[in-house]
């Protein structure tokens, strides 16, 4: 029998429908779904200064227990963190087969993203000057190794604020860290145009997980969507 997966994808801030979800055809019938975290893309009106991301984790933990017993759950950028924090919990968890990393962080329990980041505490922090510090602006393009106008019009039109809240907080200790998930395959994929996660590529090597490069900004998952979804459904037919 193939493998008929169902596949979510968080993917923070933008607006859903473009990228992988939209350009990708499996060989066999499967459910796609993007969750909309609390105050980004979609629903980016209730966005406010102290959103939890317990939050984060709990949308898509509940979009992974409506979705079946066969998830592939897909994390891009800042999305990796509730990503993993759904693989992690009690409900979702079990119906997790493969969590895949699409240029995004590492979450380690305990840790904020700006406890292990601090670099990037640095860009949002200037990025949230005008907001009180309490959200930041998109980042130009140019950072994200963006040097196509359309991507980058599209980029900018679909951006919404990001809640430094999240960032700020740690990732919950009652979570298991991503190398304890038992059954769970790991899948780290680097997009190569930005250095934003040199340091995740050692870090998913060093831990034996499935590792690939494909040459692209940081949102390849839009300008290469064939690649990518090849990358990600690997070893569905």
């Amino acid at each position: 029998m193939p493998w008929q997966p169902t596949f979510l994808c968080t993917a923070p801030g933008v607006e859903a429908g473009s990228g992988v979800h939209s350009s990708t055809s499996w060989s066999g019938p499967d459910t796609r779904s993007t969750p909309t975290l609390t105050g980004l893309g979609r629903d980016a009106p209730h966005l406010r200064p102290n959103i939890a991301l317990e939050e984060h984790i709990d949308v898509v933990a509940d979009c992974v227990s409506a979705a079946g017993d066969e998830v592939i759950l897909v994390g891009h950028s800042y999305g990796t963190i509730p990503a993993c924090g759904a693989a992690a919990t009690s409900g979702a968890g079990p119906s997790v087969r493969r969590l895949v990393f699409l240029d995004g962080f590492i979450p380690t329990p305990g840790r904020s993203v700006f406890d292990d980041r601090p670099d990037v505490e640095g860009i949002l922090e200037g990025l949230a000057a005008s907001h009180d510090g309490l959200y930041a602006e998109p980042a130009p393009p140019a950072a994200y190794g963006i040097d196509d106008d359309e991507v980058a019009n599209w980029l900018q039109e679909s951006s919404t604020l990001m809640p430094m809240s999240v960032l700020r907080q740690p990732f919950p200790t009652d979570l298991k860290a991503v190398d304890e998930l038992g059954g769970v395959n790991i899948n780290y994929i680097r997009f190569t145009g930005t250095d934003l996660f040199m340091s995740a590529k050692e870090v998913a090597i060093g831990k034996g997980w499935r590792f690939s490069e494909i040459e692209g900004n940081h949102f390849a998952f839009v300008t290469r969507p064939v690649e990518v979804a090849a990358e990600i459904s690997f070893d569905v037919r």
